[in-house]
């Protein structure tokens, strides 16, 4: 748990924000947004760690949680798009993504070991216009 809570920590400068989505007082999923702060990479941002809690899975919270997020990258000034990285076997998150607007552009191979199985990561990225 240690490992996650470093992983989700929210930076001072603003690089790191974990958006949550809650019903009643339980938080039912989490987001981390990842903005660099290098002038070369700051035009993007990545989502990561996305999680939506079992229970609380296809009631809408992802939807959800995925729009207000999109919202907020929009908001931060110079961004032009939102990539994000997904098991290419995860074919409910996949659909969740492309019902949004993100568009899949490659899948590296073996990119994720899970109990000792290796997995394909499909990568997206969903343009924005930094202006909006």
């Amino acid at each position: 748990m240690d490992e996650v809570a470093a992983r989700i920590t929210p930076a001072a400068d603003g690089s790191i924000c974990v958006l949550g989505i809650f019903e009643r007082d339980e938080l039912a999923g989490f987001v981390v947004v990842i903005h660099p702060q290098r002038e070369k990479l700051c035009h993007a941002v990545e989502l990561a760690g996305m999680y939506v809690a079992p229970t609380f899975r296809r009631r809408g919270f992802g939807r959800t949680l995925l729009k207000v997020t999109v919202a907020h990258v929009q908001s931060i000034a110079g961004v032009r798009q939102i990539k994000l990285g997904v098991n290419a076997t995860n074919t409910g998150a996949k659909a969740l993504y492309q019902s949004i607007g993100f568009a899949s552009y490659g899948v590296e191979p073996d990119a994720l070991r899970v109990d000792g199985t290796f997995y394909g990561e499909e990568h997206y990225v969903l343009r924005i216009d930094p202006l909006a």
